[in-house]
């Protein structure tokens, strides 16, 4: 039985990793040495998918071929040796989303693979566009970030802009909604509790209006492990 495979953090707990192993091939990224320790294993931190390419940082991927390339044969894999570091906004390498044909980041600081992909470049004041965002459909996002909800507004999507902080991540003050979510085709995984967000019933309202459920991953606080990203 085909099961899609999904990229995680090696730092998501045991008991979500074991509630995900039941649907999908879970494969946990070890952390790019380049990287802020607590999310240089995140997956939005690490990989971009656009169709049906995957941008990589080069070095990443050579040290961790063995472990990724089974999982990546069916996309093209572009590999880039740009600059990335552990200080903001050298960080941000990859760290982008796009609704349609247009792409939300941080301009001057994506990766150069990511931008030529997309004529429409919205530029955003803070970099952590991938983090910032619950993509919840290719029309519909929620964000804690008012900026980004402003240039989605413009482009006629369907957002949702929530209280920003609520979610926890080691080592920084407050992660993102982003970061503790993923999406597949019926469903918005929490990476724990969505009731314990003060505003959970517009977030699940929200949801359901899409025609998708919100799942909670654990009845732990929701925690940013940098997103998980999914293939079919």
């Amino acid at each position: 039985m085909f099961r899609p495979c999904l990229f995680c953090s090696e730092k998501l707990p045991k008991d979500i990793k074991d509630r995900l192993i039941c649907e999908f091939d879970v494969i946990s990224l070890p952390p790019h040495p380049l990287l802020d320790l607590p999310v240089a294993s995140h997956p939005d931190m690490l990989l971009f998918k656009h169709g049906d390419s995957v941008v990589i940082h080069a070095p990443y991927l050579k040290e961790n071929k063995a472990l990724l390339e089974p999982h990546l044969s069916s996309l093209k894999v572009i590999s880039t040796d740009e600059n990335i570091g552990a200080k903001y906004p050298h960080d941000v390498l990859l760290n982008a989303f796009y609704m349609g044909d247009a792409l939300f980041a941080k301009q001057d600081s994506i990766s150069r693979f990511i931008s030529e992909r997309f004529v429409t470049k919205i530029n955003l004041k803070q970099g952590y566009a991938a983090c910032s965002v619950c993509k919840v459909d290719e029309n519909s996002l929620i964000t804690g970030d008012p900026d980004i909800a402003k240039n989605a507004k413009k482009l006629s999507l369907s957002v949702l802009l929530i209280s920003a902080g609520h979610i926890r991540i080691k080592g920084y003050d407050c992660g993102f909604i982003g970061g503790a979510s993923f999406v597949t085709k019926d469903a918005v995984n929490f990476f724990g509790d969505i009731k314990r967000h003060p505003d959970h019933e517009k977030i699940i309202g929200f949801i359901n209006s899409k025609g998708k459920r919100a799942i909670s991953l654990s009845s732990d606080v929701l925690t940013d492990y940098g997103g998980a990203l999914v293939l079919s």
